[in-house]
């Protein structure tokens, strides 16, 4: 069986280094996200912080690298202890691979995973939004570094149909 992926152009990438949802700071994190039955976390330092902060996501996607280095050994060890159930997948930069998306939907039919991309994570934002279950309240927190926060996004109808058109901007290949 064929396996497709999504490109992201380069010509939408400012785009999506602005805030979708609210832009909040670490310290507000757990505060922000705490109340939502299920809480998603993409990147390592949110995953990191949320837990740490003593808000355990429900689903943590992390690569191992922050700020597009790799994470220190100390920051790698931390962020193992996120999620009882790890499940791996494959995705290279700037783009949403099926193998990712598929992981994210099993994932939100399990508690307390960790997703271990081997690639970049950034992305899983999209699959995260649009895959939510939809009678319980998600809230996907993920890193903005470049805008010196996190970015926030609790999952509605509005949401999933930004997200969506995002997806469908995407290049499609099989």
């Amino acid at each position: 069986m064929r396996q497709w992926t999504r490109y992201l152009p380069s010509s939408m990438r400012p785009m999506l280094r602005k805030p979708f949802g609210k832009l909040t700071y670490q310290e507000a994190l757990a505060d922000e996200v705490g109340k939502a039955d299920l809480r998603v976390a993409v990147g390592d330092r949110v995953s990191l912080n949320l837990y740490d902060g003593g808000v355990a996501p429900h689903l943590a996607i992390v690569d191992f690298r922050t700020r597009r280095g790799p994470c220190t050994e100390e920051m790698k060890e931390a962020i193992k202890r996120v999620g009882k159930t790890v499940l791996r997948a494959r995705n290279p930069p700037g783009t949403i691979t099926q193998e990712l998306w598929e992981t994210v939907q099993l994932a939100y039919q399990m508690d307390n995973v960790r997703i271990e991309v081997d690639g970049e994570e950034d992305l899983a934002v999209i699959p995260c939004v649009i895959l939510a279950p939809e009678d319980v309240q998600v809230v996907v927190a993920y890193g903005l570094w470049e805008q010196g926060g996190v970015g926030v996004i609790r999952v509605n109808d509005d949401a999933r149909r930004i997200t969506k058109g995002i997806l469908s901007k995407m290049s499609f290949e099989e």
